[in-house]
């Protein structure tokens, strides 16, 4: 059984350190199951995760009003969480 974890790059890290303590919360809680269900695949996929068109190799994971996106990194079993923020600004660049 492979081990995945995640880890925030620098921007993300800094907005996810802002964000109210009930939010961060449930983005962990959402990044832990996101991080069960890919180190075992036999598990039921629950985590709200799809591929974002046009983005190279971008992931979002939806928690409420909240995104979460990253990239999925197979050779060193990495979720790189890219940016966290609202649906009304996480997509701008």
């Amino acid at each position: 059984m492979s081990s995945w974890r995640y880890e925030f790059k620098g921007a993300a890290d800094r907005v996810f350190a802002k964000l109210p303590k009930a939010a961060k919360a449930a983005i962990l809680n959402a990044l832990d199951r996101l991080v069960f269900e890919l180190s075992n695949p036999a598990e039921p996929k629950v985590s709200n995760v799809k591929k974002l068109g046009g983005r190279g190799d971008e992931w979002r994971l939806r928690v409420g009003d909240y995104r979460v996106v990253f990239e999925r990194n197979g050779d060193r079993l990495i979720i790189l969480v890219l940016h966290v923020g609202r649906r009304r600004d996480v997509y701008r660049d």
